[in-house]
């Protein structure tokens, strides 16, 4: 009897601290306003070196730049921190998560195109993949194909089912990613207008070739920050039956409505019947360059344009996320008259909560 007694004030106790504490929000929100930038495993001028630990505390998230190829078409991925030793760079990390900022490692980047053709390059980026994230505790990856990285194979002409091996193996490696590390895993992407919202007005080769593995990944990206810089002029879809518009990059019309494209969906190659479906809003933010020389092919907006972006987003979306910014050490540089932090205060001012 008093064994049984025992037992039964084990059970009442277990449900009273199940009652009293529950179950804990999962560590990684996707609501929370996203103040993101890249942060250079390099050091440049003006552009300089920034210990990670200084970062400002108005951002939110940070991707690491850059894990690449080993060699080219290996799929051996290699993360080396260049200026500190490794345990400094993983206590720093240690010190943003604690704060709440949420640490990615990017890939690739513009000088480092990552092209998985074979299922041994895609194991190969797999297993590299997930020793780096664990050996430094990266809270995810993002996403920086760039560059030939995604340029379909002649006659690869369905976003939804593509024929090029570096593109489904892609696709494949990272789903197996997900699959090792669980949901935990943040993930972003960060391409290039040529090869989003360009696929509307034509389809294959570099053109629309970043829209496959959007698409399959849609339900696994916790955000798309499309890069609205070094792109040129570009088509605006305006919707059925609406001629289209050409807008000009580092306007507030060509930040909207490209950002509207990837929110809201387009047609690809221009044809009614073949949509590209709109992320949502949820999983999109604004990519932008901190600075003129941050982006030397164009697209940097001043603080003013920003405010009235955002504000034409916010009035649409209520709930936009915000944006990130190549980089936080151009952001810290001054570079052509601009303050520094310029884009992250701007960012961080406009994601505020307004007064009733």
């Amino acid at each position: 009897m008093i064994r049984l007694f025992r037992i039964l004030t084990l059970l009442t106790v277990l449900v009273g601290c199940t009652s009293e504490n529950p179950t804990p929000e999962p560590p990684h929100r996707t609501d929370r306003p996203l103040v993101a930038g890249y942060w250079h495993n390099w050091n440049s001028s003006p552009a300089s070196y920034i210990p990670l630990r200084e970062i400002p505390t108005e951002v939110t998230r940070v991707m690491v730049s850059f894990a690449v190829p080993l060699t080219k078409d290996s799929g051996n991925m290699v993360f080396r921190p260049a200026l500190e030793d490794a345990s400094v760079l993983k206590q720093d990390i240690q010190m943003l998560q604690q704060r709440g900022v949420e640490v990615l490692i990017s890939i690739g980047g513009g000088r480092h195109p990552i092209e998985l053709q074979t299922p041994r390059a895609r194991d190969a980026f797999v297993r590299t993949m997930s020793r780096i994230v664990k050996e430094y505790g990266f809270d995810g990856i993002d996403i920086d194909l760039e560059g030939v990285s995604t340029v379909l194979d002649p006659g690869d002409t369905d976003f939804r089912n593509p024929r090029s091996p570096k593109i489904r193996h892609f696709i494949e490696a990272v789903r197996e990613l997900r699959t090792l590390h669980g949901k935990e895993l943040l993930l972003s992407a960060a391409p290039e207008t040529q090869y989003v919202t360009a696929g509307y007005h034509r389809y294959g080769g570099a053109f629309g070739g970043y829209l496959p593995v959007i698409h399959a990944l849609r339900d696994d990206l916790d955000v798309v920050h499309m890069q609205l810089y070094n792109s040129g002029s570009q088509f605006l879809y305006h919707g059925e039956g609406q001629p289209d518009t050409v807008v000009e990059q580092g306007t507030v019309d060509f930040v909207v409505g490209l950002t509207t494209m990837l929110a809201e969906g387009f047609p690809v190659a221009r044809d009614p019947n073949n949509l590209f479906p709109g992320l949502g809003v949820e999983k999109v933010a604004l990519g932008l360059p901190a600075s003129p020389n941050a982006a030397p092919a164009g697209g940097y907006m001043t603080p003013a344009r920003l405010e009235e972006a955002m504000r034409q987003l916010q009035t649409r979306y209520p709930q936009f996320r915000g944006g990130m910014t190549w980089s936080l050490n151009w952001d810290r540089s001054r570079d052509k008259g601009t303050q520094e932090y310029e884009f992250i205060r701007s960012m961080t001012e406009l994601l505020e909560p307004k007064a009733e």
